[in-house]
């Protein structure tokens, strides 16, 4: 529920409103009742309420700025003007907007600008539907050829796989299992065209297979070897050596060799001569036990080297299983080749020591490859890890095919899926299946849209009997009558015969009966609901008021929160009789008065508490009175209060005057009884017909002296009145306190 106006600026007439700020201004009740003279700001008030209504477009005043408060303390803002509670809106744009532009006989009423948009949406929906199919239908012929496409590949892949299998259980069934398998890392699985062979005669192979004794190399530290080797390399045996020996190393072995003999005799055995004990001594130092003792070590070591055994094994590729031979036949070449590396490094070592046996004083080094030397651990386990492998699979041959078949089916499974490009049709797939997803679902937001504009339609047409009855009830003294001659499609009679134009009245009346039984339409909430009634008896004459005010009290107060302006005193004075005074609504009623001002600025409105003496009195005479005379004692009135005067003024004369001589009709002819000159009578009759009747402020302004001219004429009737009925006078003036 609504609840205040805080504030309403740039905002048509309301210039500046700050309803916060009033402390006298009551918030909005269940039923608010608000009155102002034509052109007081009434209906902009109304455009206000619209502007709710229709919170998706803009607003009729793009400056405007406003802030409403609701019940629970929250606001309703220019930038946020989706209400909690639907808000209906009944107004001068409501009546032309549910009338076709005027047209020529027979007048044809269609039933309501929503009806209007309903049946547009509608085909604009029906069209949005089959562009929507018509996608559909592209999108899953699309997801068709895809799909074709991809079983025949599948169907050429499988039949393939199972011709070279030889088997004629394998289908495109069987070969998307396996792709499911694959697809997540397809090159895991492709293998090389050797391995495909070697798996598929090992899945056709009848053969059985022998177990293959792990190969083992008896061999000593090689490590160990090389660095003994290399230690009696380095090594030198004398200290006292022959210079002329050590320079000539086929004369030191001739000489070392002779030294043996001539242990027991100081006699050359080869000249005769005799040998001095001293040349004994050096010869003998040059040949020391040392060097006898590293003579024994190379031989030593140059012996164990020969004995190690560097032998190839006695296997074959061809006693592996069909699919290891390749894997084996590697794993066999690298040791034999190894073996072969190991038997040269050996004979490199036992050659080296040996050249070190006639060189027993010089130090020698090796140049060889130690690592390769002792690598033999790289290349025999992975030979025995694949005869580990053979061993195992033989022990169930069945299982071994089994598993060569799997792996042929996995790897054209996965050539299948890299060849054909499945992940990408796949994706195709899933993006066109995406997009008819979503058109499928903007399809059934349609179909719902569809089915509830269509249930509208319905209800509105099932409201054309209550409608008929309202138009009947409102233009009952009326020739107007409502005939159908179409869906919801209404002809207009006047009499029998098709009404040709239709008067502001008639439209007025048509509208309000549409407007009421749209709000009690299925599907609406009128309890739930907003409702505002601007000038709803506007261009009736005073036999419709009564049958308005009964159709609004009867049929609309049963919203959550209404609104009813209107300038009409009848109209008021009944709806107020039933809000404001009524003992069991008058406490969630409240009354409202709509006031034009002016200041250096211009123009502007306010909404104010509704004056003690419109709500006291039963009548307007007094409040009338009142305003004429605030205005005719104003020093500096309004161009507005001057405006508003001339139609002020023969209201009242028109009342006053009726009930002194009811028996003339004409108010100007009655005037003598107030005043005494024919010249003032004349001029006064003059002005108020001019100017009682304005549509617009200007052009009552275009007089300069209008203001001072409206004021003495105002002042005259007053001071004549006070004259010629003294006591009715001071009656008058005394209920302005």
């Amino acid at each position: 529920m609504l609840r205040r106006i805080d504030s309403l600026r740039n905002f048509g007439i309301y210039r500046d409103f700050e309803g916060s700020d009033q402390s006298e201004l009551p918030v909005f009740a269940k039923r608010n009742l608000i009155y102002g003279w034509n052109y007081s700001g009434k209906t902009t008030l109304s455009r206000l309420f619209q502007s709710l209504q229709f919170h998706d477009q803009p607003l009729p005043h793009p400056d405007g700025q406003f802030r409403l408060m609701l019940d629970d303390g929250t606001y309703l803002t220019d930038a946020n003007r989706t209400p909690p509670t639907p808000v209906r809106v009944f107004n001068r744009e409501y009546i032309e907007s549910n009338f076709q532009t005027e047209h020529t006989a027979p007048a044809v009423f269609i039933v309501g600008r929503e009806f209007l948009e309903q049946t547009a949406h509608l085909e604009r929906i029906l069209v949005a539907q089959e562009a929507l199919n018509s996608r559909i239908r592209e999108r899953r012929d699309g997801i068709d050829t895809i799909n074709r496409q991809l079983n025949d590949a599948g169907t050429e892949r499988a039949r393939s796989i199972s011709q070279l299998l030889g088997v004629r259980d394998f289908n495109r069934a069987h070969l998307q299992e396996r792709v499911r398998t694959v697809r997540d890392a397809p090159s895991a699985y492709l293998l090389p065209e050797e391995r495909i062979q070697a798996l598929v005669e090992t899945n056709r192979s009848g053969e059985q297979f022998n177990r293959i004794e792990p190969v083992s190399l008896s061999l000593p530290d090689l490590r160990v070897e090389i660095q003994q080797a290399r230690e009696l390399l380095r090594r030198t045996a004398s200290f006292d050596a022959i210079e002329s020996l050590r320079e000539n190393r086929e004369l030191e072995a001739w000489v070392r060799e002779g030294l043996g003999i001539h242990d027991e005799t100081n006699t050359c055995q080869f000249c005769g001569e005799e040998i001095q004990v001293e040349r004994l001594e050096e010869l003998r130092r040059h040949f020391s036990t040392a060097s006898q003792e590293l003579l024994l070590a190379i031989n030593q070591g140059i012996t164990r080297l020969k004995s190690i055994d560097f032998a190839t094994p006695s296997i074959h590729e061809r006693d592996f299983l069909q699919d290891l031979r390749n894997d084996a036949s590697q794993k066999l070449s690298g040791l034999n080749a190894w073996l072969q590396d190991a038997a040269e490094i050996r004979q490199g070592l036992v050659a080296a020591l040996e050249n070190k046996t006639t060189a027993l004083e010089t130090p020698r080094t090796w140049d060889g490859d130690e690592g390769r030397f002792v690598e033999w651990t790289v290349h025999l386990d992975p030979l025995n890890d694949c005869i580990g492998r053979h061993n195992q699979r033989i022990q169930d041959m069945g299982a071994v095919r089994r598993e060569a078949r799997t792996s042929i089916e996995q790897h054209f499974a996965a050539s299948h899926f890299v060849d054909a490009r499945v992940a990408e049709s796949e994706e195709r797939i899933a993006n066109l299946e995406r997009r008819v997803g979503h058109a499928n679902r903007a399809k059934d937001r349609l179909e719902r849209i569809e089915n509830r504009i269509e249930a509208q339609v319905n209800r509105t047409e099932r409201g054309v009997e209550e409608f008929t009855q309202l138009v009947s009830f409102l233009l009952k003294d009326n020739e107007i009558r409502v005939e159908p001659i179409a869906q919801n499609r209404f002809q207009l009679l006047r009499g029998r015969v098709p009404a040709s134009k239709l008067s502001d009245g008639e439209k007025t009346a048509i509208a309000l009966a549409h407007f009421v039984t749209s709000l009690e339409g299925e599907g609406e909430n009128l309890a739930g609901s907003i409702v505002y009634v601007d000038d709803p008896i506007s261009s009736l004459d005073s036999n419709h008021i009564y049958a308005v005010s009964a159709l609004i009290q009867e049929r609309l107060e049963a919203a959550h929160q209404i609104f009813v302006s209107t300038h009409s005193s009848e109209f008021f004075s009944l709806l107020k009789a039933r809000w404001l005074k009524d003992r069991e609504l008058k406490d969630n009623s409240e009354g409202f008065y709509v006031v034009r001002s002016e200041d250096c600025e211009g123009s502007f409105s306010n909404l104010v508490k509704l004056p003690n003496l419109l709500r006291k009195f039963s009548s307007e005479y007094q409040f009338i009175f009142h305003q004429l005379h605030s205005f005719a004692n104003n020093p500096s009135p309004t161009e507005f209060e001057a405006y508003a005067a001339p139609n002020l003024l023969r209201r009242f004369l028109e009342a006053y005057l009726g009930f002194r001589k009811p028996h003339i009709a004409a108010w100007h002819k009655k005037l003598d009884l107030i005043l005494d000159s024919a010249e003032s009578c004349r001029e006064i009759h003059r002005l108020l017909d001019d100017a009682s009747h304005l549509q617009r402020i200007g052009r009552a302004l275009q007089e300069p002296a209008f203001i001072a001219i409206t004021k003495a004429r105002v002042n005259d009737v007053l001071l004549g009145l006070e004259e010629k009925d003294p006591e009715h006078y001071s009656s008058m003036v005394s209920t302005l306190s």
